[in-house]
């Protein structure tokens, strides 16, 4: 009953039978520490996994994986070093936590360690393998994530190679990254919306405007995944790099939703690469609306005019900052009109 209401996260109805009960057991325990964490308030899942009259490896599992899902490192891995205080053996799950969280804090050292370890603890299964190319491809570790992933039987699943994409699109190995998507479509697997978050940054990185239109489109077309966000700044981005500044802000404007402070970022930098003043305007404007608080914008517009010798206009950005009361970020830095 407790585990119906924390399913459905109502924790007030959960705590009121919670407490009600005169020795609540081990699951209805473990079930008030994963609705807690679940719903952010680690705080109260700790009070009450601490509580516990006997902690079994369900419940280390529960509050690891709440640490690493609330991405809680440091707090994972020092009740994890606990666990292994107290002689708690970790098993699959716990593992697969603990490597979320060497790859959410891009720990390669600890990664290893943690390797070493599954090979001593448990034979490691697909999720586990997966895991480890996710670790050694975010750490840029791309021949261990590389032969983990060659070590995997056919068909791979799409998870492991969403892994392997990423990794080598993100490390900037994109060609490579467009070759082992067409071996994944090869093997029949369906990509997913991450997949081609991947496969367009790839096509961003290696400068292939056309080839990231047509996956772009083939994305909605082949797959019927409906574009996210990400995937239209990547093609925001790789148009726009490229001068087609016309067609980044036509494909903006076809949106379904509004752009963030990423799309247009990637326009106002276009536009300052290739002279366009009027467009750099825009998406200035646009990233002063969504942060307000931000020199950044007004930075990069101020020195645009700068550098094109549009000094009046240059002079009434700097207005603007002070009349918004803008501060300078150490990050960025005006050009000096005295040396023009």
């Amino acid at each position: 009953m407790i585990n119906g209401y924390v399913q459905i996260l109502e924790m007030k109805e959960a705590l009121n039978l919670f407490n009600v009960m005169p020795t609540p057991d081990n699951m209805s325990w473990n079930s008030m520490i994963s609705g807690y964490a679940q719903m952010g308030n680690l705080g109260r899942a700790r009070e009450y996994f601490e509580m516990m009259p006997q902690k079994h490896l369900v419940s280390w599992n529960t509050m690891v994986a709440g640490y690493e899902k609330n991405k809680d490192y440091k707090g994972a891995i020092e009740l994890f070093k606990q666990m292994q205080a107290k002689g708690e053996k970790p098993d699959r799950h716990t593992l697969s936590s603990v490597l979320s969280v060497t790859t959410g804090l891009v720990d390669m050292k600890l990664g290893m360690q943690i390797h070493q370890l599954v090979s001593k603890s448990v034979i490691p299964d697909v999720p586990i393998k997966n895991s480890l190319i996710t670790m050694y491809s975010r750490c840029g570790a791309l021949i261990e994530s590389r032969i983990i992933f060659d070590e995997l039987k056919s068909p791979k699943d799409v998870i492991s190679w969403n892994a392997i994409i990423g990794g080598y699109a993100s490390h900037g190995y994109a060609l490579e990254a467009l070759e082992f998507f067409e071996s994944m479509k090869k093997s029949n697997v369906q990509p997913t919306y991450i997949t081609f978050i991947s496969v367009l940054s790839a096509c961003t990185h290696a400068g292939l405007v056309d080839e990231g239109w047509a996956y772009f489109k083939s994305m909605v077309s082949e797959y019927g995944i409906e574009p996210r966000i990400e995937h239209y700044a990547s093609l925001v981005d790789n148009v726009a790099r490229h001068g087609q500044l016309e067609e980044a802000m036509y494909l903006i404007k076809s949106m379904p939703f509004g752009p963030d402070k990423e799309i247009w970022g990637a326009l106002l930098s276009a536009c300052r690469l290739h002279n366009n003043a009027e467009l750099a305007r825009v998406a200035a404007e646009a990233l002063m609306r969504l942060e307000p608080e931000s020199s950044a914008a007004y930075i990069l517009l101020y020195n645009m005019y700068a550098e094109t010798g549009q000094w009046e206009a240059a002079a009434e950005v700097r207005e603007m900052m002070e009349r918004n009361n803008i501060r300078k970020q150490a990050a960025f830095s005006l050009i000096d009109s005295s040396y023009s």
